[in-house]
């Protein structure tokens, strides 16, 4: 065996055992039902951005489980009200409504600011996001849909790390938790932008997570496969619950499970393995799959849209 051959194998040998290893630490923190008193750990306050629906709802009903109070942020006062009052009734938490349209960019992050001033936030949960309305190429992409994806997936998560952050600083304690995606791992044809911005998501987190390494702070990345919300609407094949599919509370319930245990995670356990499977496939082989994929997705939704219509 030549020293070429060695290295090759090396190589490989490091990859795999790597891979295996966190998704040993997935399953097991999936699996491993001793829970960590989060309330204790990080604060008696959590915020959630896209509380009103979806993995950001569900994650609030699931922090709410174990003692903790919320704050609801969002668009939509009416929604947050009916989760606010649920939680409240069902975990005698209390709760907190901060008005945000995060797709306005700049000029509504004065106003969070004022509005969570007064509460001391313990784990900030980075969660909304929006994807295009149906799979196309960039270039088709319309103007509102790119400022919309740039000022909710990207800028949010930005911003209200650096509004809630330097409170954790001082109390030396705290969690950060920013969504991703397994789109991040690759480029992605047809949701260029999305991809791109779960990328974004995935590289701050990571090196704020280095930044604070001597501090007591937790950030910790979600990098989920595809769950069933609103958030694919695109697709209906995407939205069936399954093995790989998990409904939102199944999933939040998972990824909550596995905050203080894994940094980087997909936040359920059939994901994780999702994911070991795609690093396997070369890059170009990856974007030429997954372009084909929404390209079809792009065109049988434009087609359902345009039988409506008649």
């Amino acid at each position: 065996m030549g020293p070429l051959t060695i290295i090759a194998v090396l190589i490989i040998a490091i990859y795999i055992l790597n891979e295996l290893e966190t998704i040993i630490q997935i399953i097991f923190a999936y699996f491993n039902n001793k829970e960590i008193d989060l309330k204790s750990r990080y604060g008696n306050w959590a915020a959630i951005t896209g509380a009103s629906d979806g993995i950001g709802k569900a994650y609030a009903k699931q922090l709410a489980k174990r003692g903790i109070n919320i704050v609801l942020i969002g668009r939509n006062r009416e929604k947050l009200q009916i989760v606010a009052t649920d939680l409240e009734n069902e975990h005698k938490i209390d709760t907190k409504i901060v008005i945000a349209d995060f797709s306005k960019g700049r000029v509504i992050y004065d106003s969070v600011k004022k509005d969570l001033k007064d509460v001391e936030i313990g784990i900030l949960v980075n969660n909304v996001g929006i994807q295009y309305e149906y799979p196309m190429a960039f270039v088709d992409l319309p103007d509102n849909e790119i400022w919309d994806n740039v000022n909710v997936n990207i800028t949010s998560a930005l911003m209200l790390t650096r509004i809630i952050l330097p409170s954790m600083v001082k109390n030396n304690k705290g969690a950060v938790v920013n969504l991703s995606s397994v789109a991040s791992q690759q480029p992605q044809p047809y949701m260029n932008l999305y991809a791109a911005a779960k990328a974004y998501n995935l590289s701050f987190s990571e090196a704020l997570r280095w930044e604070l390494k001597d501090t007591k702070i937790t950030v910790q990345t979600l990098t989920p496969y595809y769950v069933s919300s609103k958030i694919n609407h695109f697709q209906q094949s995407l939205q069936k619950v399954g093995l790989f599919i998990p409904d939102v509370d199944t999933y939040a319930e998972s990824a909550l499970n596995c905050l203080g245990k894994v940094d980087f995670t997909t936040g359920f356990w059939s994901h994780r393995i999702i994911l070991f499977l795609l690093r396997i496939i070369p890059i170009p082989i990856r974007k030429m799959i997954i372009g084909k994929m929404y390209k079809i997705y792009g065109k049988v939704y434009l087609k359902k849209m345009k039988k409506r219509t008649e």
